[in-house]
């Protein structure tokens, strides 16, 4: 019969630290451990924050809603505002401050973190790499209070310019170990004054430093916010948003690039460009990916918003699919056109 080692506490939580963003597998595991843990050994505040911090990771993976990331942070929040400002402590909170649901907590929180570090945390070892992560992560949660909250625009522009502008310093100050860190705050920048052209090129920059990882993220993080920006996109992010929503409609789908290749009729390689956002495609060829990925129109190409997409249930728009399918690639051209013309007279008329 086997056995297996029992973990310590430090274990525990050196596991958790050394987890990338996007190992779904590694944090269940950690999840797993980390409960059983606590059910044998009683409460424990460290680990308890561990666990709910490891638990908003893996919503967050998932691509839920922000309300449900920001729910499922919510513990985690709550017991850092009651513990002492230790270093482990200073550190989560940098790596929370992102997922704080109100906008004056968080802001509240980055300012008692970056306090502590310039203060009693000051010759800690990794005091500059923890101002960046807050600079990183509070750059994001002041994205959403730009599109999303009713705050104060000046106190939320004025405080992103800090976070960049803080936080690209500590990154040149660093030098080549922190340049991917570098390009995710010069996107965000550019999103947050919805720039299009240095949204393409901090993009293009993170793509060429070959980080996968760190591309899909702030591919699917500046989808997160493109449905609300005021200016109308270039053609360029358009098709990088539309290859964002096949690949996410693609893996909801349990599809692989190959399956998906010969269901559209085309060649593995070239959907990985389609997906990339390197090559569009033209609005007979949509439908043939609305049909393969029981998608709509309007998810694919209109409608370029981050909610889940599920498959279409209204009976109507399945049998407008189905008609659409059965024409020649000439006639679906035609029939787009009248139904945009017919919706444009529609919403005059009402």
């Amino acid at each position: 019969m086997g056995c297996f080692a029992v973990k310590t506490k430090e274990q525990l939580i050196n596991e958790y630290r050394k987890l990338k963003i996007n190992d779904i597998n590694g944090f269940n595991e950690v999840i797993k451990s980390l409960e059983v843990y606590l059910s044998e050994n009683g409460s424990d505040a460290q680990l308890e924050l561990v666990l709910h911090m490891a638990r908003t990771r893996t919503i967050e993976y998932q691509g839920m809603d922000r309300d449900s990331v920001f729910q499922a942070a919510r513990p985690a929040i709550e017991l850092l505002k009651t513990m002492e400002d230790g270093f482990f402590e200073i550190e989560s909170m940098a790596t929370m401050l992102s997922f704080v649901e109100s906008y004056e907590p968080c802001k509240q929180l980055m300012k008692r973190a970056l306090n502590a570090l310039d203060t009693k945390l000051a010759d800690h070892e990794r005091c500059e790499a923890t101002k960046l992560i807050i600079f990183c992560n509070m750059s994001h949660r002041l994205l959403y209070s730009r599109f999303y909250d009713n705050e104060d625009p000046k106190e939320v522009e004025t405080l992103f310019k800090h976070c960049t502008k803080s936080g690209i310093a500590l990154c040149e100050k660093m030098g080549t170990g922190a340049l991917v860190l570098r390009t995710i705050l010069l996107v965000r920048q550019a999103v947050f004054y919805e720039n299009f052209k240095e949204i393409t090129e901090t993009l293009s920059a993170i793509k060429a430093l070959d980080n996968k990882v760190a591309f899909n993220v702030m591919q699917d993080e500046v989808a997160e916010f493109y449905h609300k920006m005021d200016t109308t996109p270039p053609t360029k992010i358009i098709n990088l948003f539309m290859g964002h929503k096949i690949r996410i409609r693609r893996e909801e789908l349990g599809l692989s690039r190959e399956e998906l290749a010969e269901r559209v009729g085309t060649s593995p390689e070239y959907l990985r460009s389609v997906e990339r956002g390197s090559r569009g495609l033209g609005r007979t060829r949509i439908m043939d990916y609305v049909k393969a990925l029981k998608a709509s129109y309007d998810y694919l190409f209109c409608n370029l918003s981050n909610q889940p997409m599920n498959a279409i249930t209204d009976p109507k728009i399945i049998k407008m699919n189905e008609i659409m399918s059965t024409l020649p690639e000439d006639a679906k051209d035609h029939a787009l056109e009248y139904l945009k013309s017919f919706a444009k007279l529609y919403t005059n008329k009402n």
